[in-house]
């Protein structure tokens, strides 16, 4: 080795090879929630040579027949007309500006705008890119290019022009002979270029050259890929090695992950480093992951389709992976880092999960539909447990290990099954009804929910046999006997808590109740001081604290309509460390916490949407594991659900009538008749799916629409002044970006313009004005006529309606005042003579025997002697007096200025006139007599009720008297 830099200590690279050594051994690896994306989608070529994502967001593709651009809901082609110097894209990059460059075999260029940009080589001819890492960024706004075999650096130059050199003087190149033949080329953080040269790996900075050969642990090998890892360490491919050096090493360890060194010709050896630190790169059977001290290989087990290798690996800006694929376009691992999800390929006996259980020693078992399955600490794979008896798997539905560390298993067709800790051999406890539930308290005892009924295991260690709980439907007020309890949870205090029959029963002490609630529960959890309670059919979540001795929990309301879970049926729900709810349903898992959602499925990583019942289970490390019908799903990083996701909302092209228009600024266009079609974009590539777009177009609708489409479209526009105003939101990650706005004004053609309009506006006026005047006169003259005609109509109109009042008042057979106006004018009377003085008497008269008038006579003689009556009697009222008929052959008088006393005169002779003579009908002469009831007001707070009251006393007993006389109400007080 030739070196002009420090030699590094021995002890420092043995440790660094015994680090790296032990990353050689490979291991079996998660099941994988891929999406991938092929011609369907748009794109067009699937096979991938290069993906690189820019500082707008777009992630980019390049493919053997052009270059894709991906704004998560389509891809868009570029080729030779938008600049491109061949189809066949080799190479692709980022610099620090966020510009693409793009390296084909043909030439390079550098994406400003809409187009790609010639990127010209030192002596102006093309730049011939081959297949592999042939890009590095230099420091600000520097790129190097490997030409061919030779380094390139390329800087911006006045004008919007390049400058190019080659990055090594002759001399240099001279000295180094391999410096002419580079293959790969990478910088490191300090500044240091890393490059594949000749059959070495050689070392560059700041003037001094080392290169490293097979005395430095490097074998003599085409080095086509080098990637600088965070932390300064460099990793080296080849057909077939792959190598590393710790930061300042001066010797290589090499490293032997299955399928690197095989007899597959591989020309590209991706490499990528993950959040997480994480080195990830390719083999010949898929891809590889130093995860934990070991390699992790994924290949078809794992679902990756890859059988013609992985050619690109990008971990974007929001750590999402992934993965170019030679012939089968792109794949996108959703949930990267944050989900791993578990099938029968990782050895489940089913990928029907049911319930999940961490022993006390670390080991995880699950429970299946066929079956058990355990995993150990240290171990990547379950293995199938000997849980199973009389020659069946069973459906493990609870899993629970006691104070001694033994695990209890309950199934669904009854099974209570105990494993020893010692011996590990499973032993058949009891046959029971179809068991929900194994929960073991913190007294030790045994609880075994099934759907019939509760049973109890006091003292394990004595006795194994469970008992029935007794008295359950006496507190449920139940009639039934089976009563099936579904879920047991125990808080901080000690309490008890079952859900039973979609009630809640409580044991705090030796004492159960069964608290009021306000509906019917279906689900039940508990943490340390509280209580968690579902209806999935009002769909609400009730919770508050857990009180071991209230008739009625106090309990707040937590709808779940207007939230990610609506529509959804709730399958389990659980209430974690954090005090954040999880909610298991037909379609993904919420969770809240408390004042947001955020909702997961497959897009978010999930292994599939479909939860099963009471399967959600909390790890010791505060991991979350949720079971599904197809596989297990651990949820790794739950504290980072709620970070804050940010939504890159933007406007990415408007046309109209089929031409480009800017984006940047307001707009300002000729009428054509055309359409103005918008596409959008959101350059966030989690939970893409779930995006939805809220817009509106300002001067045209006033109302928000929603779409989850990115093309918005409005044909034959009026010329006009518009806004466009555009919001998005990711319902599953629950974020938010805009609104934003463009505005938009089309200018009217010739034939509407301004001083068009104008000069008709003039001409329009002129015409008016000569009509006008012809037609004034005549106007003028029927104006008048109409005027006579409406005062008249007028004068008809109001007698026509005086004379439907007083009909409204005037009682239809006697023409006296009916009842309501009678009672209306001595209402007035009795506020007129309040507020200035006076007196008034009301007289209450009734026709004696009238109803022999009707059965002797007949009604109409009857009406006959009514009318009669009211005619008499209207003859000898004064023009103050007033009479109104109070119903039947009842009459009311109300007489002004009368007083007791001075007024019975008057009355008297009243009731001698009006029945003195009988009355003639149709030749018969009808007898008539009448009683009087006279009242004087006003009185005290009197009222015309009160006073009829009064009159109607004197009445009664006028008709007690013998009929035919007058009594009167102050006689009688």
């Amino acid at each position: 080795m030739v070196s002009t830099m420090f030699r590094v200590p021995a002890w420092l690279a043995w440790l660094a090879g015994l680090i790296f050594a032990w990353l050689g051994a490979p291991a079996a690896a998660e099941q994988m929630a891929l999406r991938y994306f092929g011609q369907s989608d748009g794109l067009a070529n699937q096979a991938v040579t290069a993906i690189t994502q820019d500082g707008a967001g777009y992630l980019w593709v390049g493919t053997e027949n052009g270059l894709f651009r991906f704004d998560g809901a389509r891809f868009r082609r570029y080729g030779k007309r938008d600049g491109l110097p061949a189809a066949f894209i080799t190479a692709l990059a980022t610099d620090a500006a966020g510009r693409v460059w793009v390296g084909t075999d043909a030439g390079v260029c550098a994406w400003r705008g809409d187009g790609c940009g010639a990127v010209k080589g030192p002596d102006g001819a093309p730049m011939v890119l081959w297949a592999g890492q042939r890009f590095a960024r230099n420091g600000g706004d520097g790129m190097l290019v490997v030409d061919q075999r030779d380094l390139v650096e390329v800087r911006p130059a006045d004008g919007g022009k390049w400058h190019s050199r080659y990055y090594f003087s002759e001399a240099q190149r001279l000295a180094h002979p391999e410096l002419r033949r580079i293959a790969s080329i990478a910088a490191g953080a300090d500044g240091a270029l890393w490059m594949g040269c000749a059959t070495e790996v050689c070392h560059y900075r700041a003037g001094g050259f080392t290169r490293y050969g097979p005395q430095q642990g490097v074998p003599a090998a085409k080095w086509g890929a080098v990637f600088a890892a965070s932390g300064g360490q460099i990793w080296l491919r080849s057909q077939d090695h792959m190598l590393s050096l710790a930061p300042g090493a001066g010797r290589a360890v090499a490293h032997a992950p299955p399928g690197v060194a095989q007899a597959t010709v591989r020309q590209l050896f991706p490499m990528a480093q993950d959040g997480d630190g994480t080195l990830v790169s390719n083999n010949d059977y898929g891809l590889l992951r130093g995860v934990a001290g070991a390699w992790r290989e994924y290949g078809a087990s794992e679902g990756l389709k890859a059988d013609g290798g992985i050619s690109a690996i990008y971990v974007d800006r929001d750590g999402e992976l992934w993965l170019g694929l030679a012939g089968r376009g792109l794949a996108h691992w959703q949930g990267y880092r944050s989900v791993a999800n578990w099938t029968t390929a990782q050895g489940l006996p089913s990928d029907d999960i049911w319930s999940f259980h961490r022993a006390r020693d670390g080991a995880l078992y699950i429970g299946t539909g066929r079956g058990m399955a355990l995993r150990r600490p240290g171990e990547v794979r379950f293995a199938k447990t000997a849980g199973g008896y009389e020659g069946a798997d069973h459906q493990i539905g609870s899993i629970a290990t006691d104070r001694a560390g033994n695990v209890w298993s309950g199934t669904f067709s009854g099974a209570l099954v105990r494993q020893d800790r010692l011996t590990g051999r499973s032993v058949h406890i009891a046959k029971l009804p179809l068991i929900l539930r194994v929960f073991i308290d913190a007294a030790g005892r045994i609880w075994i929910a099934t759907n019939r009924g509760l049973y109890v295991i006091r003292d394990p260690e004595h006795s194994t046999a469970p008992r029935p709980v007794e008295g359950l439907r006496q507190l449920l007020r139940e009639q039934k006997d089976d009563i099936g309890v579904t879920a047991v949870c125990q808080t901080g205090d000690g309490a008890l808590w079952f859900l039973a029959h979609r009630g809640l029963l409580r044991l705090a002490g030796e004492r159960w109740s069964a608290p009021a609630l306000p509906s019917k529960i279906d689900m039940l959890s508990c943490d340390a001081g509280n209580l968690w309670l579902a209806d999935d059919r009002e769909s609400v979540v009730w919770y508050g604290a857990a009180d071991d001795s209230a008739d009625a929990l106090a309990l707040q309301r937590l709808p779940l309509a207007g939230t990610p879970m609506a529509g959804r049926s709730v399958m389990s729900m659980h209430v974690d460390r954090r005090h954040w709810l999880w909610i298991g349903s037909d379609d993904g898992v919420a969770v809240w916490n408390g004042k947001a959602w955020r909702m997961l499925d497959q897009q978010s990583g999930l292994i599939w949407n479909d939860s099963n019942q009471y399967a959600i289970f909390e790890d010791t490390d505060g991991s979350m594991w949720i079971g599904t019908s197809s596989g297990a799903s651990h949820i790794l990083h739950p504290q980072d659900l709620f970070a804050p996701k940010e939504l890159a909302l933007r406007i990415e092209s408007v046309d109209y009538d089929g031409n480009p228009l800017g984006v940047s600024k307001a707009q300002m266009i000729a009428w054509s008749g055309g359409a103005l079609e918008i596409r959008l974009a959101v350059l966030s590539f989690r939970n893409h799916e779930a995006l939805r777009y809220r817009y509106r177009l300002k001067g045209l609708e006033s109302a928000w629409t929603v779409t989850d489409s990115t093309a918005l479209r409005y044909p034959a526009l009026a010329p006009g002044s518009y806004v466009l105003q555009v919001s998005a939101e990711n319902t599953m990650l629950q974020a938010a970006a805009g609104p934003i706005e463009l505005p938009v004004a089309i200018m009217p053609p010739w034939w509407r313009s301004g001083w068009l309009y104008s000069g008709c506006v003039v001409l329009a006026l002129t015409l008016a004005w000569l009509l006008y005047r012809w037609r004034l006169r005549g106007i003028l003259r029927r104006s008048a006529a109409m005027e006579q005609l409406v005062r008249e109509r007028t004068v008809e109109l109001e007698a026509s309606r005086e004379e439907h009042r007083m009909r409204s008042l005037k009682d239809g057979l006697t023409k006296a005042w009916n009842r309501v106006a009678i009672m209306e004018m001595i209402g007035q009377q009795i506020v007129t003579t309040t507020r200035s003085g006076g007196t008034f008497m009301v007289v209450l008269l009734d026709l004696d025997h009238f109803k022999r008038v009707n059965d002797t006579h007949g009604h109409l003689a009857g009406d006959a002697v009514l009318r009669e009556f009211v005619r008499r009697l209207s003859e000898r009222l004064r023009g103050s007096d007033t009479v109104g008929r109070y119903g039947g052959e009842e009459f009311i008088l109300l007489l002004p200025g009368l007083y007791a006393g001075g007024g019975e005169q008057r009355i008297r002779e009243l009731h001698r006139e009006i029945c003195a003579d009988p009355v003639v009908d149709e030749g018969v002469a009808i007898d008539i007599t009448c009683s009087f009831g006279v009242v004087a007001g006003p009185l005290p707070g009197c009222t015309p009720e009160s006073l009829i009251k009064l009159a109607d006393m004197a009445l009664y007993r006028a008709k007690e008297n013998g009929r035919n006389r007058i009594e009167y109400a102050e006689r009688a007080s």
